[in-house]
């Protein structure tokens, strides 16, 4: 949907809602594959300690649905300046937050809550 909202050339508020409404549920159903076929995926790769990593980084694709269309109107205005600044802010927070959380013990779960947090941030 995000490059549709590019390539449309009048962009209107009714091509925004259905384009928020279909990125939104489309990333809630990919959630839902995701969270529920994790004991399946650590099953394939033998390893059943990723089934909790699979459930808490399934809800990535509920953070980045919300947020595909804002960042394509971004693109779409050329507005290269925004989006740069939200990806160096979304890299310190996800370095900073996953050393922190590294040095704290959380071993694997500080890369897992690190990248939450960074792609929280990066919505605002």
């Amino acid at each position: 949907m995000g490059q549709s909202i590019i390539r449309i050339k009048e962009l209107n508020d009714n091509y925004l809602r259905v384009a928020t409404t279909l990125t939104v549920s489309a990333s809630i159903l990919i959630y839902l594959i995701f969270f529920f076929s994790s004991p399946i995926i650590a099953e394939f790769y033998h390893e059943p300690r990723i089934i909790p990593i699979i459930k808490v980084l399934s809800f990535l694709f509920l953070i980045k649905g919300i947020s595909t269309v804002s960042y394509s109107r971004l693109q779409k205005e050329l507005d290269f300046k925004t989006l740069m600044w939200i990806s160096i802010g979304t890299s310190i927070v996800y370095g900073t937050s996953s050393a922190v959380l590294a040095i704290g013990g959380f071993g694997v779960w500080s890369l897992v809550y690190g990248n939450l947090v960074s792609s929280v941030f990066s919505v605002f």
